[in-house]
């Protein structure tokens, strides 16, 4: 009988973990995960890109999926480093799906006031063929003015 009670709580927690709605993973500042990439549910490739042009920053976002999934929405914020390597977002972007499509590539601009370190930061929203949505989140490298 307790053999039969752990199995089932096994299973239990199996299913649980597996079955979770959102799953957020936050890569860390140009760190490559020790090479280890998360497991989503949904998503194939996924970017964030900074270029200056001047003053001007250039942030773009991409995002495919695999056939029968949806990207659902994507949030792009141009952050600015702060004392203590606290980041502040110093423009906001977002964009939502109104098709189908496989892919999305967001571009955005803004002209900023200081000098410093700046990074995009990227939050996509994806949903699975079966319906399990995902959280990813991208950063870019850091680019300095």
């Amino acid at each position: 009988m307790k053999k039969l009670v752990s199995v089932l709580l096994s299973v239990v927690m199996i299913m649980s973990i597996l079955s979770s709605t959102v799953v957020t993973a936050a890569a860390a500042n140009n760190s490559d995960n020790g090479g280890i990439m998360p497991m989503y549910a949904a998503g194939f490739m996924w970017t964030s890109s900074l270029s200056f042009s001047g003053k001007t920053a250039n942030c773009k976002s991409t995002m495919v999926v695999f056939s029968g999934e949806k990207w659902i929405s994507v949030t792009q914020s141009l952050e600015r480093e702060m004392p203590g390597s606290n980041w502040q977002t110093e423009a906001i972007w977002t964009q939502y799906s109104t098709t189908n499509t496989l892919s999305c590539v967001f571009n955005n601009s803004k002209t900023v006031s200081f000098n410093g370190n700046y990074r995009v930061k990227s939050v996509y929203v994806v949903e699975s063929v079966t319906g399990v949505r995902d959280t990813i989140i991208a950063y870019s490298k850091i680019v300095s003015i």
